[in-house]
């Protein structure tokens, strides 16, 4: 389904579908096109294997994700606060949900993704759950003959990580939201586990206070590494967010606290349960999932 892409369409609201095994993404919001005066709503739809429709073994598609807000000529700016929530994303070609350059305030919340990112995905593209891009020349007929990368064959698959760098740029992918990073993650009881931690590039960054934050059980395929902080020359994996456990607040300072007791269903573990988390910021949207917290136990 796409919106937008002959003319200005919108708002639409999406819900309570099953969207699988396209040739392209599942869902194509063309930025700038889309949404004036109100907001687009994805919301209780089930997204499989898109992008992959193809029978062939190579790589099938330039926009592979379940929902992409595509950027058609470098310059689109869009501004609504969408809302995608209470989705199922799982085995896309590439990222499961793609927010390109210049499109903002996206709310992405309560979603479960997983393995998304397949062999037939490009190998520079983007294998995350939430993919934000940061990069400019990420848009459609970009030319990767020019310097520009990979954006011409990677604007619809993502860019992969986006580390945090302590700032908002109101032109990236919702701004560049910086994701949650853990400094404990203790498991104390079945039931109950500590987190404690902040969100930007270092503790105590002010641009972060008040957000939104949402902690996730883990699903590591094993295709979501990158930095954790812009330059520190790490590879580390992040998310995908498989289940969602809680949502806290940042204090004015960007940090959290918080004991957490566990959702009906769920049993605590130190035995392969790790922690992702995101955080959202009105007028910028929701970041990307943040790196991998394994469950310690307490000493």
């Amino acid at each position: 389904m796409t919106f937008g892409d002959q003319a200005s369409t919108g708002p639409v609201k999406v819900t309570y579908n099953l969207i699988t095994t396209s040739n392209s993404d599942g869902i194509q919001f063309e930025i700038g096109q889309t949404g004036a005066g109100g907001i687009n709503v994805v919301r209780n739809n089930t997204f499989f294997d898109n992008g992959n429709g193809s029978t062939s073994l190579a790589r099938a598609q330039l926009e592979g994700a379940a929902i992409l807000y595509l950027q058609r000529n470098g310059t689109n700016v869009g501004t609504s606060a969408d809302s995608i929530v209470f989705n199922r994303i799982y085995q896309s070609q590439a990222s499961g949900i793609v927010v390109g350059y210049g499109q903002r305030n996206v709310i992405i919340s309560r979603n479960s993704t997983f393995t998304n990112g397949t062999a037939k995905n490009s190998p520079t593209g983007g294998n995350l759950g939430i993919d934000i891009i940061s990069q400019s020349n990420y848009y459609v007929g970009a030319s990767n003959a020019l310097g520009n990368g990979h954006g011409a064959t990677d604007y619809g698959n993502g860019d992969g990580v986006t580390a945090n760098t302590g700032t908002l740029s109101t032109a990236f992918g919702n701004s560049g939201m910086n994701y949650p990073i853990f400094t404990t993650a203790r498991y104390n009881t079945s039931s109950n586990i500590t987190v404690t931690g902040y969100i930007g590039s270092s503790s105590g960054q002010t641009a972060f206070a008040g957000a939104t934050i949402e902690i996730y059980f883990v699903d590591d395929d094993g295709n979501n590494n990158g930095a954790t902080v812009a330059g520190d020359g790490l590879n580390v994996p992040h998310g995908e967010g498989q289940t969602y456990l809680t949502t806290l607040t940042a204090d004015a300072n960007g940090r959290f606290n918080a004991s957490i007791n566990a959702p009906s269903g769920v049993v605590f573990s130190t035995t392969g349960q790790s922690l992702t988390a995101t955080a959202y910021l009105p007028g910028s949207g929701t970041s990307e999932f943040g790196t991998n917290a394994p469950l310690q136990p307490c000493l």
